[in-house]
């Protein structure tokens, strides 16, 4: 009898969509389950109920990766929030992790780093 818990699901907002699927594939190489959304509102309209983790840039056309954390962080229950962006200057990271974000990368990421953020936030500690 197969006991093993299923792969957390982690949603990955991304407007640059080769940006998205480069991350997808290597979240998903690492054992998760990726759904991509390519803008918070996408997100947010698929609902939370089912994801673990969420990754999301911050520079993005509409709602912006700080506003979707906060509506995230307003959500019961929520699920942790990666926040990354090429524009990484130290008052949106301070304003990320000040908001709640579980860790704040800077793009381009590091795969081994995303990994170790996706991990720990997947359990609890990050």
């Amino acid at each position: 009898m197969d006991t093993q818990l299923p792969a957390p699901h982690v949603a990955l907002v991304d407007d640059d969509p080769d940006v998205g699927t480069s991350l997808r594939g290597l979240l998903r190489a690492c054992g998760y389950r990726v759904s991509l959304f390519g803008g918070a509102q996408q997100l947010l309209a698929h609902g939370l109920d089912d994801i673990q983790c969420v990754v999301s840039d911050v520079q993005m056309p509409g709602m912006d990766g700080l506003a979707l954390l906060e509506r995230v962080r307003a959500i019961a229950a929520a699920p942790p929030v990666i926040l990354m962006t090429a524009f990484a200057d130290d008052h949106v990271r301070l304003r990320a992790l000040r908001g709640g974000a579980a860790c704040f990368l800077a793009k381009p990421v590091d795969a081994e780093q995303l990994a170790e953020c996706v991990r720990l936030a997947c359990a609890g500690t990050g």
